[in-house]
Order: structure tokens, then sequence, then C-alpha cells
């Protein structure tokens, strides 16, 4: 699985925010270790500053690795 988002525990600390899943205001701070990527982007869409996006990467290529001599 490839997490997709990065959080900053500190300014996390500083974040409240409703929770639309539990339907309940949460600090990220308490919920961050926990915080599925799906979460992640509800927070950052709606403007959360502890969230950041990560650049995706570009796909592997399907090819094996092949040792080199």
């Amino acid at each position: 699985m490839l997490i997709k988002y990065k959080i900053d525990k500190e300014a996390a600390k500083k974040e409240t925010w409703f929770h639309p899943l539990q339907g309940r205001t949460v600090c990220i701070a308490d919920i961050a270790d926990k915080m599925t990527d799906e979460e992640a982007e509800i927070f950052y869409k709606g403007g959360c500053k502890a969230i950041e996006k990560l650049p995706e990467l570009p796909a592997e290529s399907a090819a094996p690795a092949t040792k080199t001599k």
C-alpha cells in the first residue's frame, strides 16, 4: 500500500476537525498514527495544514529485475 499523505505531528496538535466518518470533532494529532489515506484526503481537501500530499511516484516496470555483472 502506497502512502499518499504525510502528517506533521507538531502542526497536527493545533488542528481540530469534524471527522465525517466518526461523526465527532477530533484532534488530528490524536488520530494521525491510525489515519487512512481516505481520511487524510478528506482533511487535506478540507484545508488541514498539518497534512501534506506526497508526490506520486511513477509506476514501476512490469519487467522483473535482472542481476548485472
